[in-house]
């Protein structure tokens, strides 16, 4: 017949970010290739393509690297929701997008 009255209620829901052990220097980043330098030996390890964010404070210390898309060996799937999620949870000032290309080998930020 109808709907019960439970069905219309509005769920409330929280989201957190999980903080992990920290693999990264206390040193700045002023330059792309000073973020390369930081997670090189940790994303070397990866054998398929990773779209990575780098979230940092104003004097461009870390805070934190969010992996918002794995992907196969020659693709990688990634959505602006997941790319600029970790930024605003974190109150990052800004951020470097990094994307690993294992098929070339190459390093690609922004």
């Amino acid at each position: 017949m109808g709907r019960k009255r439970n069905d219309e209620k509005i769920q409330v829901v929280n989201i957190r970010m999980v903080k992990e052990p920290s693999i990264y220097s206390e040193s700045r980043i002023s330059c792309p290739e000073d973020a390369v330098k930081a997670i090189a030996k940790d994303m070397a390890t990866y054998d398929r393509e990773v779209f990575a964010v780098m979230n940092l404070k104003t004097n461009g210390q870390i805070i934190n690297l969010n992996i918002c898309s794995m992907g196969t060996l020659d693709a990688s799937m990634v959505s602006p929701r997941e790319v600029f999620k970790s930024s605003i949870l974190s109150n990052a000032a800004s951020f470097i997008a990094i994307h690993l290309c294992e098929a070339s080998h190459k390093w690609i930020y922004a």
